[in-house]
């Protein structure tokens, strides 16, 4: 399963297996309380500046959490497709994904180095 591996700044899904369990870092989280809404769509249709107002205001509640990596982690493990989860809303997490996924695909290796294989 994917699981993040590099600095708060940078953000890069690699391969591994673990998924942090939710009893170690939810009960730490800075979103649980009165504010927990912000994090996931309300029930009826918002508009697209309601959306923005309400996920900076969830991404802001992240930014100081000290939970937020294995948050995130746990989203991406187990491919969470609705809220805010380690500051991130569901299209930055899938764009998180799509982007690793791409920079894992090697490029394959020079002709030079190919024809020196085939040659041995």
């Amino acid at each position: 399963m994917p699981r993040l591996s590099t600095d708060w700044g940078m953000w890069e899904v690699t391969s591994a297996t673990t998924v942090p369990a939710t009893d170690e870092w939810l009960p730490k989280a800075a979103c649980r309380g009165p504010e927990s809404a912000l994090f996931f769509p309300p029930a009826w249709s918002e508009r697209r500046d309601e959306r923005g107002e309400r996920e900076a205001r969830a991404k802001a509640i992240c930014e100081s959490c000290n939970v937020r990596r294995p948050c995130l982690e746990f989203a991406v493990a187990i491919n969470e497709q609705h809220g805010i989860w380690g500051g991130l809303n569901e299209s930055e997490r899938r764009h998180l994904l799509a982007s690793s996924a791409a920079r894992q695909v090697q490029a394959p290796a020079p002709m030079h180095e190919r024809r020196q294989r085939a040659a041995v």
